[in-house]
């Protein structure tokens, strides 16, 4: 089962963008944004401490409200790049049980102490306005956490993980499994999501070797009008078929490029080559690349070659000037997110070695 388990979490790019996380996660320091030790205590990296500390005035009964703060907590120590604490908050997480938060609380407010506590800021009453503000101009509903127990969640947890808990953690309850009961579990959760994954492989390649099909013929016609006009060269008209995410078997390569993806901003991706020669070439042929893009969990993308960009580090439409003001602020702050991560990546092997 754990053979059968990694063999679906490499085809999926699940393996490749869990190694690229923990590569990111161990260099992230050495992007140069970490701050000085006298600056950990800024707003930024205080904000996980400001919820913990919130949460020390709720009751251990409304454990609804326990669990969404420490989640909360750990996304915003994420964001800081607090690696040890999102580490910890998690720990903490999986202690909760519904109706019983009190020991995730508990771990919740020792991690806070063991990282010097939470002092009142005068602009954190500012804060709290702003962010009731930008809650009602949004106006979306609140997302309701998971009441499942911690036991239940990492049985759920196999490929690309479930709630809080990871891979590693279905991996791990695998082998430690000691009942049959415990085993069924398992099995039968690892069937449920590897039969989702797989059809969503299965409609995602159907749905590439269509489109490369309609721009066979599209490549075909435009040759044809080339030799009738007795041209040089004659402009191309951009495909009117557009796919989004796509599967192929395909080899991850270690070169990271920025691409358009509509509607998306320029986005760093890495560049992937499909095993299978006669799709490559088929690829090749209509001029398009198969990329994943950074921090989309290894989901493939078609490409047209004019809109890839080597990685410079720095966003496409800053260095070319373009106007972003029809992107949103949620899009803006993953596309941060997906660049430092990038950066991380690179510095990762260079540190390493490799190109």
């Amino acid at each position: 089962m754990l053979y059968l388990e990694r063999r679906i979490f490499e085809i999926t790019g699940l393996a490749m963008a869990a190694k690229d996380s923990h590569d990111a996660d161990d260099n992230m320091s050495a992007d140069g944004e970490a701050e000085d030790a006298d600056q950990k205590d800024s707003k930024e990296k205080r904000a996980w401490k400001k919820i913990i500390h919130k949460m020390r005035f709720e009751p251990s009964k409304r454990h609804t409200i326990i669990r969404e703060m420490v989640v909360a907590a750990i996304a915003a120590a994420r964001k800081s790049q607090l690696k040890a604490v999102v580490s910890q908050l998690r720990a903490a997480l999986l202690e909760f049980h519904p109706n019983a938060a009190g020991a995730c609380k508990a771990s919740a407010l020792k991690v806070l102490e063991s990282h010097g506590g939470y002092e009142y800021d005068d602009e954190d009453d500012e804060d709290e306005e702003d962010a009731t503000d930008e809650a009602a101009a949004d106006n979306e509903e609140p997302e309701i956490p998971s009441s499942l127990c911690a036991e239940a969640v990492i049985i759920n947890s196999s490929l690309d993980g479930i709630e809080d808990a990871g891979h590693t953690d279905w991996v791990d309850a695998v082998k430690s499994a000691r009942t049959l009961s415990r085993i069924a579990c398992l099995v039968t959760a690892f069937a449920v999501r590897a039969k989702e994954k797989l059809n969503k492989m299965q409609e995602e390649q159907a749905d590439l070797l269509k489109a490369v099909g309609v721009w066979e013929k599209e490549h075909e016609r435009h040759l044809k009008n080339v030799s009738k006009s007795n041209a040089e060269t004659v402009a191309k008209k951009p495909s009117s078929y557009v796919v989004s995410e796509v599967w192929a078997n395909v080899s991850f390569s270690d070169e990271i490029v920025m691409v358009k993806v509509e509607p998306y901003p320029w986005w760093p991706a890495k560049k992937c080559f499909a095993r299978d020669t006669a799709l490559r070439s088929s690829l090749e042929t209509v001029g398009r690349w198969l990329v994943s893009l950074i921090g989309e969990n290894g989901g493939l993308r078609v490409v047209e070659t004019t809109m890839v960009r080597p990685f410079t580090g720095t966003l496409v439409e800053i260095e070319e000037g373009l106007d972003m003001s029809d992107v949103t602020k949620e899009i803006k702050a993953q596309l941060d997110d997906c660049m430092a991560m990038a950066r991380r990546v690179l510095r990762s092997r260079s540190k390493n070695g490799t190109k």
